[in-house]
């Protein structure tokens, strides 16, 4: 593992951060930056890892609804825990009808042998592809969408019991288009952590992070997807939060989120890939404004935290230069989509000043040690 990030996570866990971020500032001062070249600097972060991923736009057909909630279920070598998963899904206790989509991405494990066993269960749908990652699996069961809600399950993790019924009613009561719930996160089974959202009415960009955990109304999928051919793929929310107008969160556990050494948190530190991070936010940005969904502060609000989440994803290659060519293109990008916003929030005005000074030192030392 990169010793930066061991170091990081060593500071943070003694809360030294504040200590280490004053020392440095002392010692290394500003770092202002007026003149560069942002052609040569995409060349250069081109030239380390190319930009091949996809739009988060598209045209899904929206069928008749046949059943409450559409569960998607991408599957690629997950023979651990693939039963596991299904059979929370499967055993249920709700008033709702629901339909569940797996899609085996190209295991080869026996992923697909483990579907077999479930395949004359009525409620199951199971669908083969080639395998190209989470979203492309995922985007294949969105091409047709005949739940009135939809929602996403990885395949190594599980559903609580009750958790349809709980977002449903949730949905039904509150008559809104995107429920999210709370959730454990945890390695093993009898070592649970929660996190827990409070009983309210949100904007619908409070909801963005992660889309398992979540039920969406299916007309918010019309035009959306996952972007194909990215790393942290997620960054999609931003995307669909722009089309929902309503929104709720509840207390009500409704994932078990397995925390998993294989994932991208982990499998993504010192990748080249995770120059992904970056690509993705610019691709959403752009199909956001396609939409005629970029004049919102919520917005704006979450893309000056994404820059320090993009920083700390990337930093880890350990290529000083790389950093600045992001951050550079990162500020510009910012003021290219949102030349009128002003935040209201504290961390919001110091990254406006950040990047308004094109001030690398502080925006790295904060990223690092700060906040």
């Amino acid at each position: 593992m990169n010793r930066n990030y061991v170091e990081r996570k060593i500071i943070r866990k003694l809360h030294l951060g504040g200590l280490c971020y004053k020392v440095l500032d002392l010692l290394q001062g500003e770092d202002k930056i007026t003149n560069y070249n942002p052609k040569e600097l995409k060349e250069y972060v081109s030239s380390i890892h190319s930009d091949k991923g996809g739009s988060c736009l598209c045209e899904n057909t929206i069928e008749e609804p046949s059943c409450d909630l559409q569960i998607i279920v991408p599957v690629y070598n997950a023979e651990m825990y693939l039963r596991e998963c299904i059979n929370s899904i499967l055993n249920q206790e709700t008033d709702y009808t629901y339909h569940v989509v797996c899609v085996n991405d190209g295991s080869n494990d026996s992923s697909r042998d483990i579907l077999d066993e479930y395949s004359k269960d009525s409620r199951i749908t199971i669908i083969d592809k080639e395998n190209g990652g989470a979203s492309s699996a995922r985007n294949i069961a969105l091409r047709r969408i005949f739940g009135r809600y939809i929602t996403f399950v990885d395949s190594d993790d599980r559903l609580p019991q009750r958790a349809i019924q709980a977002l449903m009613d949730v949905a039904e009561e509150k008559n809104v288009e995107i429920v999210r719930g709370s959730y454990t996160y945890f390695r093993v089974a009898d070592t649970k952590s929660k996190v827990v959202y409070a009983n309210e009415m949100v904007r619908p960009f409070k909801t963005a992070g992660v889309p398992w955990g979540a039920i969406y109304k299916n007309e918010i999928w019309r035009n959306c997807c996952f972007p194909d051919g990215y790393w942290y793929e997620d960054t999609n929310c931003f995307v669909f939060s722009s089309i929902a107008k309503t929104a709720c969160m509840t207390d009500a556990m409704v994932y078990d989120y397995r925390l998993n050494n294989a994932g991208m948190t982990h499998v993504g530190i010192g990748h080249t890939k995770c120059i992904d991070s970056f690509y993705v936010t610019r691709r959403v940005l752009k199909d956001i404004k396609e939409l005629g969904k970029i004049d919102c502060q919520d917005l704006y609000e979450c893309m000056l935290h994404q820059l320090y989440t993009n920083y700390i994803r990337i930093v880890d290659l350990g290529n000083v230069k790389l950093d600045r060519a992001v951050f550079l293109l990162s500020c510009d990008m910012i003021e290219t989509y949102f030349p009128n916003m002003k935040s209201t929030t504290p961390f919001g005005k110091q990254m406006e000043e950040i990047i308004r000074n094109r001030d690398f030192q502080h925006f790295r030392l904060n990223c690092l040690y700060r906040w």
